[in-house]
């Protein structure tokens, strides 16, 4: 075999290999999805990492969103769609509503000028997510920052639990037995957060307004709509301005769920 001959052959064995290590890195080190598409003018950039989150961002001339959700659940594989797609949904009406209420399409010169649109400035949704499991349980905790350009951003909760044995969702009052669970957090509730607000704001105790607290602590439904299952603990979840002022920050109350009066056998 001639030199020529053997330096050809040996050129597409050397390409043969690095095509090779091209399709292993490939293999190993899946690139994100990346979907970009113009929404309304502005520049809409849809992002899925396998196994990870999926995120929703928009910039636009006068607000920036930046939001995600979990791409996949451990629940089984219809109920994990359906989980996806319940996330995903609240996550899109809650980037729908903050675009009604900038109503940016419609701003006025004088509202460019007295928001500070003209000297640079945005409105802002940041949308993060936590994850938590329960014995049977997974919950996600969604924290949605809104800054409207006020003295503060402003905080919302939003959290959902399934079951993973039979991948339903989860409603606080599935957890009990007894029809007057809301007293029992209510109580519960009440006597945990004086000494959690004193530790966490750095207060003393007497500083603490017990008045702020039972107000926000009543058993009323709407005063317990955030909550997730970590291990054997049900924690409360209480938004800045329901247990105290703004500047002490969202509350959580943890509390031991074999502990809890009326708690189904399940969950404990």
């Amino acid at each position: 075999m001639d030199t020529k001959s053997t330096s050809i052959i040996g050129a597409v064995v050397l390409g043969v290999l690095a095509i090779g290590l091209v399709l292993w890195y490939m293999s190993e080190h899946p690139a994100p999805f990346v979907n970009q598409r113009e929404v309304g003018g502005q520049h809409t950039t849809t992002t899925t990492t396998p196994s990870a989150s999926t995120s929703l961002d928009e910039h636009a001339k006068y607000y920036d969103i930046t939001a995600a959700y979990p791409s996949s659940t451990p629940l089984s594989s219809q109920a994990n769609v359906q989980a996806v797609e319940v996330m995903r949904q609240f996550e899109v009406n809650a980037i729908t509503a903050f675009k009604e209420q900038g109503n940016f399409g419609n701003l006025s010169a004088q509202d460019i000028k007295t928001f500070g649109f003209d000297q640079g400035k945005k409105e802002s949704l940041n949308i993060t997510y936590t994850t938590h499991h329960g014995a049977r349980s997974v919950s996600y905790v969604f924290l949605m920052s809104q800054d409207t350009l006020g003295a503060h951003p402003n905080t919302y909760y939003r959290t959902l639990t399934w079951d993973t044995k039979t991948g339903e969702g989860l409603e606080l009052e599935d957890l009990f037995t007894s029809g007057q669970y809301l007293t029992t957090l209510s109580t519960a509730a009440r006597r945990a957060l004086p000494a959690i607000i004193s530790r966490s704001s750095g207060i003393a105790m007497n500083d603490v307004d017990l008045g702020y607290i039972n107000k926000g602590t009543t058993a009323d439904a709407d005063n317990f709509t955030n909550w997730y299952i970590e291990g054997k603990n049900l924690v409360l979840v209480f938004p800045p301005y329901q247990v105290g002022p703004y500047a002490i920050g969202a509350q959580e109350v943890p509390l031991s769920l074999s502990a809890l009066a009326g708690v189904t056998s399940s969950y404990r």
